[in-house]
């Protein structure tokens, strides 16, 4: 994965679903979704819960929505 994002340059990384931090930063201590403090290739990682409506960490629609803007704001998108 580092490999590929140091190929392919983004501006951001997005991990879709909180589970998957843990998996590429072992001793990551960041929990929860938003902009961290990790790097994958030098490039900023944005956590994003996972939209299913079977997530029970996040099951309202609208609180997964404030992360996705959340992470457009970051972009620099106007919504």
């Amino acid at each position: 994965m580092t490999r590929l994002v140091g190929r392919f340059a983004p501006r951001y990384v997005a991990l879709l679903g909180l589970t998957l931090y843990p998996v590429f930063f072992r001793s990551g201590r960041e929990r929860g979704p938003g902009l961290k403090t990790d790097t994958l290739a030098d490039t900023p990682v944005f956590v994003l819960p996972n939209p299913s409506g079977r997530n029970r960490a996040y099951p309202a629609f609208a609180r997964k929505l404030i992360w996705y803007r959340a992470l457009a704001d970051t972009l620099g998108r106007k919504r």
